[in-house]
């Protein structure tokens, strides 16, 4: 989170009451389509623009709706006044912008430049050159004082005017156009108004008496601007290098020079299902034979492992009944702590990995009995917390001569954060972000010990599908961080293998022990298997053995064993078909083994 800044100001005193970050400079951008906004506001204030007040679209703003993507409109529609400020002040699109720019004009009889002249004796940078913000001959930038120039003007405009910047959504068109305004919907601000990308955002607390204004620029996505903005509002610091440093913890100490660990993908006993099997009076292997029945073909091997590390797909609550999100998911997993817990220290499962899509099914309280239970049980566990700054603990394992750490996030998903309130917050509980404070963590993790084994374990991807581009965008800005191996899991099957920069990409191991039915058949490009992904270490080597499993539960009998020498063949074939990078690896035996620096 480099080179964001934020304040908060009182505006009943004028201060400056909370900062955090750096300063910041907007070189080649100006505030022109916030200005437009507030003179938008400031002439409905005044009434010289009604909402039921019309215009007629031109060609102009036509071209501009095809060049900004948005196609909101067409040469010679009419449109009302309230309308193009709720559209405006949701999507910033420069068509919104200059539509609104034309019913200033028509409607107060005055140009533009006669506006944004007044408003420069407050702007101490070149920031209102043009309408657009954009680039222009001319040299433009802001800064932050700009910015509560504009804030304050904002704020002086009267309740029902400024409380328009709380829009969030609408319908235009018969199309629902959505704004990424969280922060409103949390009740955390009362108006907002954000802009570029959009991870730069102000707005205004009220709470009684008391009004704050509140800025934060230049955040790397959404869910880390929100978390910025509360973390001034709730005068809480973010967390910076050296906090990180002083927090880290050792969870497991290995003094042999000679072990192995294992990183098991999707696992959970499957309450869920043998609910639904048991509507239909289907076999279910969790009713007729118990929670350690799907481990047993494997047991001799995860017992005979040093240390075994699962990613767990279900909060652990006693009752599974009582969840808000029955009625807005597909699919809620949750499981039973004890006979779960007791089945995973009969399988030697060490510990888990908790940041992924199913954690939160029971909302900060699932989160919170997890923890709990694992806590109780001597379980250790990394990607959840009753914060933010503690759902991005990783993992650490102190060896004979570094430690491997383990980072663990899931990646954002806007329906996740905006439904179902799946991120944690400053003083919320949730699943870690792939897109929060991770990638500085893996930063000041290799600059304090260039030495340490950073592994990072994300839950990604579509399922039963292959390969994203965003997945492959992620796994640059992990290894940029400095990740030495990256062993992702989330979409149930495998997908590719690659190297980035030298470092090993295992896009998803798929399916450990997750007792679904399957949904193979209805995805002819998945694979019916998963992976076991084993670090072997002895003294200063390393080897990474991906060992293949088999994951349809229907032909299986929802007990996952090893594939054959035979099926193995067709695991590589598949990984060819992807076109993955499997030139270091050896695949003579049964597994896939590559040897990585350590």
């Amino acid at each position: 989170m480099n080179n964001f800044q934020g304040i908060k100001i009182d505006l009943n005193t004028d201060k400056l009451s909370n900062w955090i970050g750096v300063p910041v400079i907007f070189e080649d951008k100006g505030l022109g389509p916030q200005y437009i906004i507030y003179t938008f506001l400031k002439l409905m204030e005044t009434r010289k623009i009604l909402p039921t007040d019309k215009i007629t679209i031109d060609n102009f703003i036509e071209k501009e709706a095809k060049l900004d993507g948005s196609l909101f409109f067409s040469e010679g529609e009419e449109h009302l006044a309230l309308e193009l400020i709720q559209l405006a002040i949701i999507t910033q699109k420069t068509s919104t912008i200059f539509a609104l720019v034309k019913m200033i004009k028509e409607k107060s009889r005055k140009k533009i430049s006669y506006y944004f002249d007044k408003y420069k004796t407050d702007t101490p940078s070149p920031c209102l050159e043009n309408v657009s913000g954009k680039k222009t001959s001319k040299e433009q930038y802001y800064i932050m004082d700009d910015l509560i120039a504009l804030g304050k003007k904002l704020a002086s405009l009267r309740s029902e005017y400024l409380k328009m910047l709380s829009t969030t959504e609408m319908v235009f068109k018969s199309k629902h156009i959505l704004s990424s305004n969280f922060s409103v919907k949390s009740g955390n601000l009362d108006q907002v108004l954000s802009w570029d990308n959009p991870y730069n955002a102000m707005g205004i607390k009220t709470n009684g008496e008391d009004r704050h204004l509140v800025i934060v620029v230049n955040a790397p996505n959404v869910y880390t601007r929100d978390y910025l903005v509360d973390c001034l509002l709730f005068n809480e610091k973010p967390l910076s290098k050296s906090e990180y440093l002083e927090s880290r913890k050792v969870d497991y100490r290995i003094d042999a020079e000679s072990f192995n660990l294992n990183i098991i993908g999707d696992t959970y006993p499957g309450e869920f299902y043998s609910d639904r099997r048991a509507k239909v009076k289907r076999w279910d292997p969790l009713i007729e034979e118990g929670y350690d029945y799907c481990f047993n073909p494997l047991r001799k091997y995860l017992t005979e492992s040093t240390l075994n590390i699962a990613n767990f797909e279900a909060a652990l609550v006693e009752d599974r009944m009582k969840s808000r999100l029955w009625e807005l998911k597909k699919f809620v997993l949750g499981g039973y702590p004890e006979p779960t817990i007791n089945a995973l220290k009969n399988a030697n499962i060490h510990s888990l990995l908790l940041a992924n899509n199913h954690l939160a099914d029971y909302g900060e309280e699932g989160v919170v009995s997890t923890k709990k239970a694992l806590i109780e049980n001597n379980i250790a566990f990394t990607g959840i917390g009753e914060n933010m700054k503690e759902a991005a603990k990783p993992l650490r394992i102190k060896t004979s001569n570094r430690e491997i750490v383990i980072f663990n996030a899931y990646w954002y998903r806007q329906g996740n954060y905006r439904y179902f309130d799946f991120y944690p917050g400053v003083d919320q509980a949730g699943v870690n972000c792939l897109d929060g404070v991770l990638l500085e963590q893996v930063r000041w993790e290799k600059e304090q010990n260039p030495d340490n084994f950073v592994i990072v374990s994300p839950h990604w991807g579509v399922d039963f599908l292959m390969t994203s581009r965003l997945q492959t965008y992620l796994a640059k800005k992990i290894v940029q961080a400095g990740a030495d191996l990256v062993i992702g899991h989330g979409p149930h099957t495998l997908q590719k293998i690659d190297e980035i920069s030298g470092v090993p990409i295992i896009y998803s191991i798929g399916n450990g022990f997750f007792n679904s039915d399957g949904e193979y058949d209805g995805y002819p490009q998945s694979v019916p298997y998963g992976m076991i992904a084993e670090l072997k270490v002895c003294k200063e080597k390393m080897k990474l053995c991906l060992r293949p499993i088999y994951s349809n539960n229907r032909e299986t009998k929802w007990q996952p064993d090893f594939v054959s020498q035979q099926d193995f063949s067709e695991v590589v074939q598949f990984f060819e078909r992807e076109e993955s990078n499997l030139t270091k690896w050896d695949t003579k035996s049964n597994y896939l083994e590559l040897e990585i620096k350590f």
